[in-house]
Formats: structure tokens, C-alpha cells, sequence
């Protein structure tokens, strides 16, 4: 079932709906299974880039035992709760409304479009966003050990990881992360760590006419 603004489909003989699946990139996940590599099960996951909650929910339904996700953008995260509610994964899910990569907070206006291509940029005006270093994340929300991290945030990546502490980093047991502005810097950093790295190389991706953007994916595994 599918309009302009709702979604339905059968996941794991469960039914979901996704409200504002347009502005998500639900295919990733349900579809392409671009997640696949990360063994959730049991498993906190930090899950930073959250659009429209698809991803978050992909996780709960694959078994993680919680979901920290984070999205800046104001009218997305409203959308995000609306899903995670509908979806009854309010127990699984926790939404939180900030920006990732350093510690500081952002300007967004309320009604501001977004969709998952879109950078978080400061936009003077608006609602007083935070914004949260990975350092930050796994202390303020005491992230055990063993978890996992999903990072697909439109540059944000690099800050977030070359800023990080060993120590806390290596909290993680796998990490995924898309990239756009190259790999070597993140790969190097990981593997400096400790991490097993794979990557792929990068590829165009066309949204419009008027709009591409370069990604990547680096999976790295302690």
C-alpha cells in the first residue's frame, strides 16, 4: 500500500507503516538489505542519521535490544516519532532530536525540508538544536560495550570518528558508516584503533538533474 505521504509493508511478518517515506531512504534498509553486515541482535545500537526512523526500526525488528537514534532536522524527528508510535517500538526506540560529529549546538528552522541527503548546517534562525561529539554519545548515554554504530549523517562522519577516543570507540563491535568525501582519512583512523576495515570505493549518486553527491561505505569490526 502506498500513497503520496504513507507507506505499508510486510517486514519479518509484521506489518509497518512509514509516514513521510519520502523524505527517508526506506529501500536501504528493507530493501537492499545495506545493513545486513551488522550483527544487531542483542545489541545496543547507536544509530546516528536517523531520517524518518526507518532505520531504528529496522534494527529493533532485527533484534537489538535498544535503538539510540539521532535526527537534527525538527520536522523529520516529529515524523521519526510518528513512526516509531505507529510501528509500537516505542519500548525499543530511543528518539533523540541533535546533531552529531562535535559538541556544540545548530539553528534549524521548524518547518525546514530536509531528506537523507541533506548536511546539517547552522541556519541562524530557528530551534536551538544541540549538537553531540561520539565522545559525548557513549558517556551521556552510557553505552555498554559491544555495541554497534551506524553513521549516516552527510559529512558528519569525520569529525565524529577522527575526533573520537580510543578508549570509548572501541566500545563498539561494528561500525558502518556511509561516506562522502573520501575513505582513506576514516579507514586509517579505524584501523589505528584496532578495527578490522573493509570499504567500498566511491560511486556517484544521482538525486536530480541539479544534484549528486559522492558515498561510499566502510565496514570496520573490532
Amino acid at each position: 500500500y502506498i500513497t503520496d505521504t504513507e507507506l505499508e509493508f510486510t517486514f519479518m511478518n509484521k506489518r509497518l507503516k512509514f509516514y513521510g517515506w519520502k523524505y527517508g531512504d526506506i529501500a536501504s534498509a528493507f530493501v537492499f538489505n545495506e545493513y545486513d553486515y551488522l550483527k544487531v541482535n542483542n545489541r545496543v545500537v547507536i544509530d546516528i542519521g536517523a531520517s524518518i526512523g526507518d532505520t531504528a526500526i529496522y534494527f529493533a525488528l532485527k533484534g537489538a535490544s535498544k535503538v539510540i537514534a539521532f535526527e537534527p532536522f525538527p520536522r523529520i524527528f516529529s515524523i521519526a516519532e510518528k513512526n516509531v508510535r505507529e510501528n509500537g517500538l516505542e519500548d525499543k526506540i530511543v528518539l533523540v532530536n541533535a546533531g552529531c560529529g562535535y559538541d556544540g549546538e545548530v539553528k534549524i528552522e521548524a518547518n525546514f525540508e530536509s531528506d537523507a541527503s541533506t548536511p546539517l548546517v547552522n541556519q541562524n534562525n530557528g530551534i536551538v538544536v544541540p549538537v553531540y561529539s561520539l565522545n559525548t554519545i557513549i558517556s551521556k548515554f552510557n553505552i555498554e560495550n559491544n555495541s554497534i554504530l551506524k553513521v549516516d549523517c552527510e559529512g558528519c562522519e569525520y569529525p565524529l570518528i577522527l575526533h573520537s577516543k580510543k578508549d570509548l570507540i572501541n566500545k563498539f563491535y561494528q561500525i558502518e558508516i556511509e561516506y562522502h568525501y573520501g575513505y582513506k582519512i576514516l579507514v586509517k583512523k579505524l584501523r589505528e584503533y584496532g578495527f578490522k576495515v573493509k570499504y567500498t570505493l566511491p560511486k556517484i549518486i544521482e538525486v536530480s538533474s541539479d544534484r549528486k553527491y559522492i558515498n561510499g561505505k566502510i565496514f570496520a569490526q573490532r
